[in-house]
């Protein structure tokens, strides 16, 4: 029974995607990440994550498309069509993409097709403290404690200078 379900919300995810990359209109494309956001959303659920599934409905559907609209009612599309940008970057980028994509193939062979369920993770586990948001909360306030504060003083001193750069064009 989930496998049709599969189908449709990997089709939704890759469609949308590919909408994202070849639409030349902005707005439409910020739409199919949208869709692609909830495809991805629906490929959660599918794997028992209802947690995350939210999370990528509210931060990612929600908030990130937002930021998105608003970054694409703020600039001035029609000029930057007629502009040429990035055209002397391609010889840079080209390496660094070719160098990405070695690593990401490397770091997908040395992954186990066995499953990364280890330890703690257990699905017995998950299901002894309550549930995936208990597993989540525990884990992120025990083991990944340091790492979840230093992203917390990143974000605070992204949006201080979201704020300071925003007031010095005002003036």
């Amino acid at each position: 029974m989930e496998t049709p379900f599969f189908i449709l919300f990997a089709l939704i995810s890759v469609v949308g995607s590919i909408c994202v990359i070849t639409l030349k209109n902005v707005v439409h494309a910020a739409v199919a990440l949208l869709t692609s956001f909830l495809g991805v959303a629906g490929l959660f659920l599918l794997m028992n994550a209802e947690f995350i599934a939210v999370i990528q409905i509210l931060i990612y559907a929600g908030a990130v498309m937002i930021l998105f609209l608003f970054a694409i009612f703020l600039l001035d599309i029609e000029k930057l069509r007629t502009a040429r940008t990035y055209l002397r970057q391609r010889k840079i980028a080209l390496p660094f993409v070719g160098l990405f994509t070695i690593v990401l193939l490397a770091g997908a062979s040395m992954v186990s097709t066995k499953g990364a369920v280890t330890g703690a993770e257990t699905p017995e586990y998950i299901a002894s403290v309550g549930g995936n948001i208990e597993a989540i909360g525990r884990v992120m306030y025990t083991k990944y404690l340091l790492p979840f504060e230093i992203v917390s003083i990143l974000l605070l001193a992204a949006m201080i200078g979201a704020i300071v750069i925003s007031r010095r064009e005002l003036k």
